[in-house]
């Protein structure tokens, strides 16, 4: 590396279904930039020493299956997650403060390999997400999901037709 960075870095690993198309490292890469020329604060993708911002590895199981998975390093992003923080009616204003920069920052991009995607985490996808709740090990947090997907179907699926969505 020529240009070390001591702030620190990120490696990056795909799990094995994102890893068998590329094109998603790449829509990862684009976003990045196009935040960046917003001069929104984002990590940037390290090259490796092939000149790479990204490297294709095969690893091999315990019992001999053989996966390959995109490897990838990117620049450290100093802060702090929400989970670290405590929640009150300031962070969450902060929260869409910056939700809507994001937004903005977003408007005028487009890739086609995003636009066709199905995101499972997508809110628009939460009846698939039913089987995840099994999963959770709180009671706490099954309520609360729950909570959610029940206002999602009765408050937001009915105003979808009236949203804006890019695709």
């Amino acid at each position: 590396m020529t240009d070390f960075r001591t702030g620190g870095y990120v490696l990056k690993v795909l799990n094995s279904k994102d890893s068998q198309n590329t094109s998603l490292i790449e829509a990862m890469n684009l976003v990045l930039g196009h935040l960046r020329k917003k001069y929104f604060p984002v990590q940037a993708f390290v090259s490796n020493i092939n000149g790479e911002m990204w490297s294709s590895e095969t690893v091999v199981t315990e019992l001999g299956t053989k996966n390959k998975y995109i490897v990838s390093m990117l620049t450290y992003l100093e802060g702090k997650t929400m989970t670290s923080k405590q929640i009150n009616p300031s962070s969450l204003s902060n929260i869409g403060i910056h939700s809507g920069l994001l937004q903005n920052a977003l408007e005028n991009f487009d890739n086609y390999y995003l636009s066709k995607r199905e995101n499972q985490w997508d809110l628009l996808q939460l009846p698939r997400l039913v089987k995840f709740l099994p999963a959770l090990e709180h009671k706490k947090e099954f309520q609360l999901l729950k909570t959610i997907m029940t206002d999602f179907k009765t408050e937001v699926v009915p105003a979808l037709k009236h949203l804006k969505k890019k695709r």
